[in-house]
């Protein structure tokens, strides 16, 4: 992919945060990064519409969206992260919130919300509708 050896190459970015997309398009993402060694993808967003894949450097993890074993890792040997990757494995996925871009990369994402309401909140609530409506 053509954007993550661009961000690689960049040395004034951190992170790239990729489009909302399926399972199999995460995984490709996640596969292509594990090319370069130093990059950590974490997927993040919590409902499958809102899935997506985010490229860190190494040192650039944020520490509350890294597990401790991962910090420690590429602390423990960072000269093990940099370059393509040849026999480094591949970092560990982890699941983490949506860091916040800066203000002047804001895009909207995801406007038309699901109902979380349960099965019972439903009708509990059309019940008293229907109670007001007599």
């Amino acid at each position: 992919m053509r954007r993550v050896q661009e961000f690689v190459d960049d040395p004034e970015a951190t992170s790239l945060a990729f489009e909302p997309m399926d399972a199999k398009g995460r995984y490709i993402v996640a596969e292509e990064a594990s090319e370069f060694s130093g990059l950590t993808d974490i997927t993040e967003g919590e409902m499958l519409d809102e899935k997506h894949v985010v490229l860190y450097k190494a040192g650039h993890v944020p520490e509350d969206d890294c597990p401790p074993t991962r910090l420690a890792s590429v602390a423990a040997d960072p000269s093990a992260h940099s370059g393509p990757a040849s026999e480094a494995p591949a970092p560990r996925r982890a699941k983490a919130a949506a860091p916040k871009p800066p203000a002047d990369e804001l895009r909207v994402l995801n406007t038309v919300k699901r109902d979380r309401r349960t099965i019972e909140e439903i009708q509990r609530e059309r019940k008293k509708l229907r109670g007001a409506e007599h």
